[in-house]
């Protein structure tokens, strides 16, 4: 797939993940709705905010990073989107059960800097091996 086609099928379906969202919260009552009210309203909020997040942390990139290839520049906003979409839904859930108190927060933060930094010392590493086997 071309990136042009991956960006505008990632386009189109954050579109539609956020119109599901607006959908959701328009016509479901979390009160009554139960348990599907809110994994619908949950899951589209999450596909809304990965769609737009990654599409943001793409053109950032894109922008800022000239040097990096395009497919790696995807694939890192991917993640970092996952990370931060996972966060602040998982933080929304914690709050609407009362449980989101600073030191939660705080505590689901470092876990994603943490994960984050595994794969940023895998890439770092991944990337020093390349360089050192070129150089022989």
């Amino acid at each position: 797939m071309s990136l042009v086609r991956f960006l505008i099928v990632l386009g189109l379906g954050t579109v539609l993940s956020w119109s599901a969202w607006v959908l959701v919260v328009a016509l479901l009552d979390p009160q009554t709705g139960g348990v599907i009210a809110l994994m619908l309203f949950y899951s589209s909020l999450f596909l809304a905010l990965l769609g737009t997040l990654t599409l943001a942390g793409f053109f950032l990139r894109y922008w800022l990073e000239k040097e990096t290839l395009i497919f790696q520049q995807v694939s890192i906003a991917l993640r970092q989107a996952t990370l931060l979409s996972g966060g602040a839904t998982i933080a929304l859930m914690l709050q609407s059960q009362r449980l989101l108190n600073i030191w939660v927060f705080l505590s689901l933060a470092i876990v994603l800097f943490v994960i984050e930094g595994f794969f940023l010392a895998g890439q770092s590493e991944r990337h020093h091996q390349t360089s050192q086997s070129s150089s022989h």
